[in-house]
Protein backbone atom coordinates (compact mmCIF):
# COMPACT_ATOMS: atom_id res chain seq x y z
CA UNK A 1 0.00 0.00 0.00
CA UNK A 2 1.30 3.41 -0.85
CA UNK A 3 -0.15 5.09 2.25
CA UNK A 4 -2.03 4.24 5.41
CA UNK A 5 -5.06 6.17 4.19
CA UNK A 6 -5.38 3.82 1.24
CA UNK A 7 -5.55 0.85 3.56
CA UNK A 8 -9.20 1.39 4.48
CA UNK A 9 -10.36 1.24 0.90
CA UNK A 10 -7.92 -0.68 -1.31
CA UNK A 11 -9.27 -3.87 -2.90
CA UNK A 12 -7.42 -7.16 -2.68
CA UNK A 13 -6.94 -9.27 -5.79
CA UNK A 14 -6.75 -12.51 -3.85
CA UNK A 15 -7.56 -14.17 -0.51
CA UNK A 16 -4.27 -14.00 1.40
CA UNK A 17 -3.70 -16.23 4.40
CA UNK A 18 -4.25 -14.59 7.77
CA UNK A 19 -1.72 -14.80 10.61
CA UNK A 20 -4.68 -15.50 12.91
CA UNK A 21 -5.08 -18.94 11.37
CA UNK A 22 -1.44 -19.76 10.84
CA UNK A 23 -0.36 -20.52 14.40
CA UNK A 24 2.35 -17.87 14.08
CA UNK A 25 3.17 -15.97 17.27
CA UNK A 26 4.00 -12.31 16.73
CA UNK A 27 5.86 -10.08 19.20
CA UNK A 28 3.74 -7.66 21.18
CA UNK A 29 4.39 -3.94 21.39
CA UNK A 30 3.17 -1.23 23.70
CA UNK A 31 2.44 2.39 23.06
CA UNK A 32 0.21 4.44 20.81
CA UNK A 33 0.57 3.29 17.23
CA UNK A 34 -0.70 5.26 14.21
CA UNK A 35 -2.91 3.08 12.01
CA UNK A 36 -4.42 5.75 9.74
CA UNK A 37 -3.54 9.46 9.40
CA UNK A 38 -6.24 10.29 11.97
CA UNK A 39 -6.41 7.07 14.01
CA UNK A 40 -4.22 5.52 16.71
CA UNK A 41 -4.53 2.19 18.51
CA UNK A 42 -3.13 1.31 21.94
CA UNK A 43 -3.42 -0.52 25.23
CA UNK A 44 -4.80 1.03 28.43
CA UNK A 45 -1.42 2.20 29.70
CA UNK A 46 -1.03 4.51 26.73
CA UNK A 47 -4.63 5.71 27.00
CA UNK A 48 -3.88 6.85 30.56
CA UNK A 49 -0.64 8.61 29.61
CA UNK A 50 -1.73 12.25 29.57
CA UNK A 51 1.52 13.76 28.27
CA UNK A 52 1.58 11.29 25.36
CA UNK A 53 -2.08 11.92 24.51
CA UNK A 54 -1.47 15.65 24.46
CA UNK A 55 1.72 15.25 22.43
CA UNK A 56 -0.18 13.26 19.79
CA UNK A 57 -3.12 15.71 19.97
CA UNK A 58 -5.67 12.97 20.73
CA UNK A 59 -9.07 14.63 21.03
CA UNK A 60 -11.30 11.59 20.60
CA UNK A 61 -10.94 8.34 22.58
CA UNK A 62 -12.82 5.05 22.11
CA UNK A 63 -12.58 3.01 25.32
CA UNK A 64 -13.42 -0.58 24.38
CA UNK A 65 -12.98 -1.86 27.95
CA UNK A 66 -14.95 0.68 29.96
CA UNK A 67 -15.75 -1.75 32.80
CA UNK A 68 -12.04 -2.24 33.43
CA UNK A 69 -10.50 1.08 32.32
CA UNK A 70 -11.70 4.49 33.48
CA UNK A 71 -12.12 7.47 31.19
CA UNK A 72 -9.43 9.16 33.19
CA UNK A 73 -9.56 12.63 31.62
CA UNK A 74 -13.29 12.99 31.07
CA UNK A 75 -13.56 15.76 33.67
CA UNK A 76 -10.03 17.07 33.43
CA UNK A 77 -10.01 20.87 33.38
CA UNK A 78 -6.81 21.07 31.34
CA UNK A 79 -7.29 18.18 28.92
CA UNK A 80 -10.73 16.76 28.18
CA UNK A 81 -10.97 14.57 25.07
CA UNK A 82 -14.35 13.33 23.89
CA UNK A 83 -14.97 9.71 24.91
CA UNK A 84 -17.02 6.85 23.51
CA UNK A 85 -17.19 3.81 25.81
CA UNK A 86 -18.05 0.16 25.20
CA UNK A 87 -18.19 -2.50 27.97
CA UNK A 88 -16.82 -5.29 25.77
CA UNK A 89 -15.95 -8.64 27.31
CA UNK A 90 -12.79 -10.41 26.30
CA UNK A 91 -14.08 -13.97 26.02
CA UNK A 92 -13.73 -16.48 23.19
CA UNK A 93 -17.38 -16.07 22.13
CA UNK A 94 -17.88 -12.30 22.59
CA UNK A 95 -19.85 -10.51 19.86
CA UNK A 96 -19.18 -6.75 19.70
CA UNK A 97 -21.19 -6.16 16.52
CA UNK A 98 -23.80 -3.98 18.24
CA UNK A 99 -21.09 -1.37 18.79
CA UNK A 100 -19.79 -1.20 15.23
CA UNK A 101 -22.20 1.46 13.98
CA UNK A 102 -21.71 3.94 16.87
CA UNK A 103 -17.97 3.35 16.54
CA UNK A 104 -18.08 4.24 12.85
CA UNK A 105 -20.05 7.43 13.51
CA UNK A 106 -17.65 8.51 16.27
CA UNK A 107 -14.45 7.89 14.30
CA UNK A 108 -15.97 9.51 11.22
CA UNK A 109 -16.61 12.61 13.33
CA UNK A 110 -12.97 12.56 14.41
CA UNK A 111 -11.88 12.16 10.80
CA UNK A 112 -13.90 15.20 9.75
CA UNK A 113 -12.33 17.28 12.50
CA UNK A 114 -8.93 16.04 11.39
CA UNK A 115 -9.61 17.57 7.97
CA UNK A 116 -10.14 21.01 9.50
CA UNK A 117 -7.43 20.51 12.12
CA UNK A 118 -4.81 18.21 10.61
CA UNK A 119 -3.29 17.35 13.98
CA UNK A 120 -6.51 16.21 15.67
CA UNK A 121 -6.42 12.45 16.35
CA UNK A 122 -8.67 9.61 17.52
CA UNK A 123 -7.47 6.75 19.74
CA UNK A 124 -9.08 3.31 20.01
CA UNK A 125 -7.88 1.32 23.01
CA UNK A 126 -8.73 -1.64 25.21
CA UNK A 127 -6.74 -3.11 28.11
CA UNK A 128 -3.88 -4.89 26.36
CA UNK A 129 -4.37 -3.78 22.74
CA UNK A 130 -4.44 -7.34 21.45
CA UNK A 131 -8.04 -8.36 20.81
CA UNK A 132 -10.87 -5.85 21.21
CA UNK A 133 -9.30 -2.61 19.94
CA UNK A 134 -7.87 -4.29 16.79
CA UNK A 135 -11.32 -5.72 16.13
CA UNK A 136 -12.87 -2.25 16.26
CA UNK A 137 -10.14 -0.72 14.11
CA UNK A 138 -10.65 -3.35 11.42
CA UNK A 139 -14.44 -2.98 11.61
CA UNK A 140 -14.11 0.77 11.10
CA UNK A 141 -11.77 0.33 8.14
CA UNK A 142 -14.12 -2.05 6.35
CA UNK A 143 -17.15 0.15 7.03
CA UNK A 144 -15.30 3.24 5.83
CA UNK A 145 -14.34 1.40 2.66
CA UNK A 146 -17.93 0.35 1.96
CA UNK A 147 -19.25 3.88 2.57
CA UNK A 148 -16.85 5.06 -0.16
CA UNK A 149 -18.16 2.37 -2.54
CA UNK A 150 -14.87 0.53 -2.27
CA UNK A 151 -14.02 -2.97 -1.10
CA UNK A 152 -11.48 -3.67 1.63
CA UNK A 153 -11.44 -7.43 2.39
CA UNK A 154 -11.20 -8.48 6.01
CA UNK A 155 -8.07 -10.53 5.34
CA UNK A 156 -6.28 -7.50 3.91
CA UNK A 157 -7.41 -5.19 6.74
CA UNK A 158 -6.18 -7.67 9.36
CA UNK A 159 -2.85 -8.07 7.64
CA UNK A 160 -2.41 -4.31 7.49
CA UNK A 161 -3.29 -3.70 11.17
CA UNK A 162 -1.00 -6.52 12.27
CA UNK A 163 1.86 -5.02 10.26
CA UNK A 164 1.36 -1.77 12.15
CA UNK A 165 0.75 -3.30 15.58
CA UNK A 166 2.47 -6.68 16.09
CA UNK A 167 1.05 -8.89 18.83
CA UNK A 168 -2.62 -8.77 17.79
CA UNK A 169 -4.43 -11.89 19.04
CA UNK A 170 -8.09 -12.00 18.01
CA UNK A 171 -10.41 -14.25 19.97
CA UNK A 172 -12.78 -16.50 18.06
CA UNK A 173 -15.88 -14.39 18.74
CA UNK A 174 -14.23 -11.18 17.61
CA UNK A 175 -12.95 -12.71 14.39
CA UNK A 176 -16.31 -14.30 13.61
CA UNK A 177 -18.02 -10.94 14.19
CA UNK A 178 -15.69 -9.36 11.65
CA UNK A 179 -16.41 -12.14 9.16
CA UNK A 180 -20.15 -11.48 9.63
CA UNK A 181 -19.59 -7.77 9.11
CA UNK A 182 -17.61 -8.39 5.94
CA UNK A 183 -20.44 -10.49 4.55
CA UNK A 184 -23.01 -7.81 5.41
CA UNK A 185 -20.95 -5.08 3.80
CA UNK A 186 -19.71 -6.84 0.66
CA UNK A 187 -21.90 -9.97 0.32
CA UNK A 188 -18.80 -12.15 0.35
CA UNK A 189 -16.08 -13.16 2.77
CA UNK A 190 -12.30 -13.41 2.49
CA UNK A 191 -11.94 -15.65 5.56
CA UNK A 192 -13.69 -18.70 6.98
CA UNK A 193 -15.13 -19.00 10.46
CA UNK A 194 -13.30 -21.42 12.70
CA UNK A 195 -14.96 -23.07 15.67
CA UNK A 196 -11.86 -23.57 17.79
CA UNK A 197 -11.85 -22.12 21.29
CA UNK A 198 -8.83 -19.93 21.80
CA UNK A 199 -8.76 -19.26 25.54
CA UNK A 200 -6.41 -22.04 26.62
CA UNK A 201 -3.10 -20.40 25.79
CA UNK A 202 -1.83 -16.84 25.71
CA UNK A 203 0.39 -17.91 22.80
CA UNK A 204 -2.58 -18.72 20.61
CA UNK A 205 -2.31 -22.43 19.87
CA UNK A 206 -4.79 -23.85 17.38
CA UNK A 207 -6.39 -22.33 14.30
CA UNK A 208 -7.11 -18.99 15.92
CA UNK A 209 -4.64 -16.88 17.78
CA UNK A 210 -5.90 -15.68 21.11
CA UNK A 211 -6.31 -16.21 24.79
CA UNK A 212 -5.11 -14.18 27.73
CA UNK A 213 -3.83 -17.02 29.87
CA UNK A 214 -6.03 -16.22 32.85
CA UNK A 215 -5.52 -12.46 32.82
CA UNK A 216 -9.23 -11.69 33.04
CA UNK A 217 -12.25 -11.40 30.78
CA UNK A 218 -12.18 -7.91 29.33
CA UNK A 219 -10.11 -5.45 27.51
CA UNK A 220 -7.51 -6.86 25.14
Amino acid sequence: MSSSEQSDSSPSPSRPASPYQSGQVLPSIKGMTPILPYLYMSDADSALNKPELIRCNVRFIVNCASEDVDNMFEDDSNYSPEYLSFPCEDTHDSDPSEYFEPLFEFVSKAKEQNKSDSKSQCLIHCTYGKNISPTFVVAYMMMSSQKQNKHLPLSQALKYVTSKYPGVQLQQGMLNSLINLEEQLFEETSMTKVGVKSHNSARGQGNLRGGRGGKGKRGK
